[in-house]
């Protein structure tokens, strides 16, 4: 006969075996989303072009060890970086060797604990090893997540803290109480401090909510936010949030000529021949409009094919979901609706990111997903789950032939930049401008270039297309040097002869030198 203490002795063992079976299933999940995060740049030298001004950041930050840091480098800012800061100031705090040598390390750890604290979740809600175990490997084969975390920026501690904010305002919504709306306060200012677009999600989410539970409570959350990040920031993020009312406008001025050609789309080179004719080699017939919706719907399925499957599940198990699975549902279908707004609304376009919103709702999706293959579920759920992920990895294995190539700032840059740190002259005017950031870490000139939180109206004059011709930004200015990446731009059509002077070329790039005027006619 089993006495009292040796079944209890024998329940312990089972739940302790329970505990380190579903421990070992989350730390191995981890493990495997890191991987998959971080294959892409194994092997593979230098940063991609979004690291460099958040590095540039860092640099400042440890050298003026205050916010805001002031960066003099960029002549279309104001100096005063009004960018949120929580990124770098995140990298700041971690080994130099962290942020300098692997920094392409740090965005797939922050996901994946992510993708941990879901395992982590769903088993304190009692899910079973086998939800827990897609639910791992649904995180680690999200194709948006995985191609966002291939280069150091603040858009996944972004969505990090957007999901704690989520989780904690479900969690104020359905108990109240004052520590939960204190812990979203804190979670919230974060996350309004770490990254734009993650503030914009939250907000429409939460005003979504607002209306979908007639409540005045999720504004009142949205108002304690706002207040905490302005209490936290000691003041700065009243800054930051001009700064980001100020870029909105900004790309709602010009967001039909965003993504064009800066030469080609100029007003000021509309009439040029030699342009219209290089314009007109390369130029592309625009998509009607149903193509243009269908290759966003395809482009919205192929960042996560678990969508479908999801519809499914929520169409068959809503009527059965608890209040906080509902709200999880509101969630993910609240994001969708954010990035097909911005994505097919023309006037909304301006909000940036469109489809690329699709990632913030990967949590709740994946979890109500993998939530419906527990006891009871239809035969066919599970395959379908199975095959939707062979689509994921799939995509993420064609996503490796594109992420794992050498960036392209490291094609033939390397000699330009050394010809500009031993240059005595300064101000530098890159087209296109996307390694303005490497050239200010790694050369210490002043370029051409802003945009991070202030100076939108001298910007508009150069970007996204260019008002003035690029001889008289060098006259207004007193500007040095002409970097051209001569793929994007031909410097015949630009007529550079009359005005600038080959320095070195390198790749496709060309350093031209900036001579106060035509040139001189040829002695006869």
């Amino acid at each position: 006969m089993i006495t009292a203490r040796e079944r209890l002795r024998n329940g312990g063992q089972i739940f302790m075996s329970g505990t380190v079976f579903y421990a070992l299933i989350i730390c191995a999940g981890f493990g495997l989303g890191l991987l998959v995060r971080a294959r892409p740049r194994l092997g593979v030298r230098g940063a991609r072009d979004d690291a460099f001004y958040e590095l540039v950041l860092v640099r400042a930050l440890k050298k003026q060890r205050r916010l805001p840091v002031f960066v003099d480098n960029y002549m279309l800012d104001t100096g005063e970086q009004c960018m949120p800061p929580g990124f770098p100031v995140l990298l700041s705090l971690l080994p130099k060797a962290v942020a300098w040598r692997w920094p392409w390390l740090v965005n797939p750890v922050l996901d994946a604990g992510v993708g941990a604290g879901l395992g982590c979740l769903l088993w304190a809600h009692s899910s079973s090893v086998l939800q827990v175990l897609c639910a791992m490997l649904a995180w680690a084969f999200a194709p948006a997540l995985v191609r966002t975390c291939s280069a150091l920026n603040r858009r996944i501690l972004g969505n990090t803290l957007l999901v704690l904010c989520m989780l904690l305002t479900i969690q104020c919504l359905l108990s109240g109480g004052v520590w939960p709306a204190v812990a979203v306060a804190v979670a919230g200012a974060a996350m309004f401090l770490s990254h734009r677009r993650s503030a914009h999600a939250f907000v429409f989410t939460v005003l979504g909510l607002a209306v979908w539970r007639q409540s005045w409570s999720p504004v009142g959350l949205l108002g304690l936010v706002f207040g905490a990040a302005l209490v936290l920031s000691a003041g700065f993020y009243l800054k930051v949030f001009r700064g980001n009312i100020q870029w909105l406008e900004f790309r709602r001025r010009n967001w039909k000529h965003m993504g064009a050609h800066m030469v080609y789309g100029s007003p000021a080179y509309s009439r040029d021949a030699a342009v219209g004719a290089a314009a007109a080699a390369v130029r592309h017939v625009a998509l009607n409009p149903v193509r243009g919706l269908a290759g966003g719907a395809a482009q919205l399925l192929a960042r996560n094919y678990l969508l479908p499957v999801f519809l499914i599940v929520a169409w068959r198990e809503f009527a059965w979901w608890t209040e906080f699975e509902r709200l999880l549902a509101a969630w993910a279908a609240l994001t969708y609706l954010w990035a097909a707004l911005t994505a097919f609304v023309p006037q909304l376009r301006f909000m940036g990111a469109e489809v690329r919103y699709e990632k913030m709702a990967a949590f709740p999706m994946i979890y109500l997903t993998v939530g419906a293959l527990g006891w009871g579920a239809p035969w066919w759920l599970l395959p379908l789950f199975a095959a939707a992920l062979a689509l994921n990895a799939r995509q993420v294995a064609r996503l490796y032939k594109e992420l794992s190539q050498a960036p392209p700032a490291e094609r033939g840059l390397g000699p330009v930049l050394d010809a500009l740190r031993q240059a005595p002259e300064d101000g530098v005017l890159i087209l296109p401008p996307h390694v303005c950031d490497r050239v200010v870490l790694e050369t210490g000139k002043k370029v051409f270039w802003g945009g991070h939180g202030g100076g939108f109206a001298r910007l508009e004059e150069f970007s996204p297309v260019l008002r003035r011709r690029v001889e008289e930004f060098f006259m207004r200015y007193n500007l040095s040097f002409l970097l051209l990446d001569t793929e994007y731009m031909p410097p015949e059509s630009l007529g550079l002869d009359d005005w600038f002077d080959p320095v070195i070329s390198s790749g496709h790039y060309t350093l031209y030198r900036y001579h106060h005027g035509p040139a001189p006619a040829p002695a006869e």
